[in-house]
């Protein structure tokens, strides 16, 4: 964008000849930037001719479908310290490549800009800097016929009900490494006077006992539960008047041990912590449904990435606002979905702006390229492995 602000102020500054027009319209044939097309719209504004303009586009044209051939413009204004030169060259090499060189010189000061119009990476004074593997060839994709199986995948009778397809998206270790990590964390926030290698789960916590996951299953069907009898306060629901008492969740779980699991439920390792991820206290919940969702349902032909909000009105430094979703605040989730379906194949929550050694990753590529390869890992061939 640099170079193009100079040639812009360069060009404009010169004086109106065929030369100049010339020169204004072979760039704009090979840079399709806003900066150019600026550049030629005020040049022809300034000449108002379009003879010398039709004869520029049929010699480029005719020197483009050229196999060898090299042709130079020169336009030189001026004697002494203010002489100054423009230089248009065009060198064809063969059908792989044609550049464009475009040099002005003015006293000591020399400005140049080199475009490869075919076979090669655009390269300009410094200025210009893409990627390596950019190309101006236009490669048209080969695209198979979709044969591979699509739907539902989970080996569940045709009339499973809502929990047999839970339990299959948890799988069926989740609720033993649940309340595993739940007892090692009421172990570590209370560890006992005497550790005891032997049990790994014992707390100086009177009031605590080791979990089961039995009895965790019971703790998020009553909290589920709790979600549509909506009372004022969770202690109504074990309160000793029959007429605002719930006999059915009193008679599951005592209001104690509910309290104690709503001090200790823990998802992932309390041992093992990674200070650098911001959802490490829900990274193997995240793992385990990122891995159980594919293999639930096959996707189609078709898949789709897009962002989603989850409503959350809490403290939290990455929450978002986003003014033209339906949830304005809340946690942004980038989701690939099936597009016949809607259902999700796999989820990215968005924790803020990346830092350290993922910023340089994300630096690289830019947000976008990681959000894509990240989630497309497991359907597109050759997406290289995430460090």
């Amino acid at each position: 964008m640099v170079v193009t602000l100079r040639l812009l102020t360069m060009i404009v500054s010169m004086e109106v000849t065929p030369l100049t027009v010339l020169i204004v319209t072979a760039i704009s044939k090979v840079i399709t930037l806003p900066g150019v097309m600026l550049m030629t719209m005020t040049l022809m504004t300034r000449c108002q001719i379009l003879a010398p303009l039709e004869a520029t586009l049929a010699m480029m044209d005719q020197l483009a479908a050229e196999e060898e051939g090299e042709v130079e413009f020169y336009e030189d204004e001026g004697e002494g310290e203010d002489e100054e030169q423009v230089r248009l060259r065009l060198e064809v090499e063969g059908e792989q490549q044609v550049r464009l060189r475009l040099e002005a010189e003015e006293g000591e000061d020399k400005d140049s800009v080199v475009v490869v119009v075919r076979g090669g990476n655009v390269q300009g004074g410094g200025d210009v800097n893409p990627p390596r593997d950019w190309t101006n060839q236009i490669v048209q994709p080969v695209l198979q016929p979709f044969t591979a199986p699509s739907g539902v995948d989970c080996g569940l009778r045709y009339d499973a009900d809502e929990l047999d397809y839970l339990m299959c998206i948890l799988g069926g270790t989740f609720w033993d490494t649940l309340a595993e990590n739940t007892n090692l964390y009421a172990a570590k926030t209370h560890p006992p006077a005497v550790p005891d290698p032997n049990n790994p789960f014992a707390s100086s916590n009177k009031h605590w006992k080791p979990s089961t996951p039995e009895e965790i299953r019971a703790f998020t069907g009553i909290n589920i539960l709790m979600g549509i009898k909506d009372y004022p306060e969770y202690g109504d629901y074990w309160s000793a008047d029959s007429a605002l008492g719930d006999k059915f969740i009193s008679s599951i779980m005592t209001k104690n041990t509910y309290e104690q699991l709503c001090k200790y439920l823990h998802c992932s390792n309390p041992n093992v912590i990674d200070r650098h991820d911001k959802l490490d206290k829900v990274r193997w919940f995240i793992v385990v449904l990122n891995e159980n969702f594919p293999r639930m349902f096959k996707a189609g032909e078709n898949i789709s990435i897009d962002e989603a909000m989850v409503k959350f009105d809490g403290r939290l430094a990455w929450k978002q606002y986003i003014p033209k979703k339906p949830i304005k605040w809340g946690i942004k989730i980038w989701c690939l979905c099936d597009s016949g379906t809607g259902y999700t194949l796999a989820f990215k929550v968005y924790t803020g702006a990346a830092q350290g050694d993922q910023q340089q990753g994300q630096d690289q590529h830019g947000l976008g390229y990681n959000v894509v390869t990240d989630l497309l890992r497991e359907y597109i061939q050759g997406v290289p492995e995430k460090t």
